[in-house]
């Protein structure tokens, strides 16, 4: 009988360590399965997929990226300002050789065509100089007015443009730099022309008294 009572006692023990076994089975196998645990997300249609908790993740990883500004590098953002330069004296002196040779041209046609109406043309100094101006003031402001520099400038690649934004300048201030401005740079000695050369941005007192400034257009930026 103690015998029997024995092995009965084992075949329980052994019963119970079964049980345990499968319990803590259990226990490990629903901690993996709650790592892919499914998330319900209703559509609008009714339904219900099923993301895992990786997509999830995953999604909410992809929406801070997109709402994250993105990171520069530093050659991107130290991009240097495009330098403008300053058309110097010298070459805008050579400039004007240019455009006088041609307004010369200009006035040379002008009088042969009253020579052959046979219309008289006074011949004093004053007149001389004043239709010379005026001709040569005309043939700046209409040529910087529409294209922003002369024939002469264009050959050297210069352009007239405002100083404070280098921006293309319109007739009025073609007229107001060419006219008005010129005269009195030419006035006092033609300092005003000399002024060029000292100036920190090539400025003469025509450039000064209309905002301009002559710059090389290679040089511009490219709006302009």
């Amino acid at each position: 009988m103690a015998g029997k009572e024995n092995a009965v006692k084992t075949e329980k023990q052994v019963r119970r360590a079964v049980k345990a076994s499968d319990k803590a089975d259990n226990t490990s196998q629903s901690h993996a399965d709650s790592g892919q645990q499914q998330v319900a997300i209703a559509d609008g249609d009714g339904t219900v997929p099923s993301v895992t908790v990786e997509q999830k993740q995953s999604e909410i990883v992809t929406e801070i990226n997109k709402e994250t500004p993105p990171v520069f590098s530093e050659t991107e953002i130290a991009q240097p300002a495009p330098t403008v330069r300053y058309a110097g004296f010298w070459v805008r002196f050579l400039a004007i050789i240019l455009d006088g040779l041609l307004t010369s041209l200009v006035v040379t046609a002008i009088t042969q065509l009253f020579n052959v109406f046979q219309l008289s043309m006074p011949t004093n100094f004053e007149f001389t100089y004043f239709r010379s101006f005026l001709l040569t003031g005309l043939y700046n402001v209409l040529f910087i007015g529409y294209y922003g520099a002369t024939p002469g400038k264009a050959i050297f690649g210069l352009r007239v443009v405002s100083a404070d934004g280098y921006k293309p300048v319109s007739y009025g201030v073609a007229f107001l730099r060419e006219v008005l401005g010129k005269f009195i740079s030419s006035f006092c000695l033609f300092i005003g022309y000399l002024w060029v050369a000292f100036d920190q941005r090539k400025q003469g007192w025509h450039d000064k008294i209309a905002t301009t400034v002559v710059v090389y257009k290679n040089s511009l930026p490219k709006i302009v």
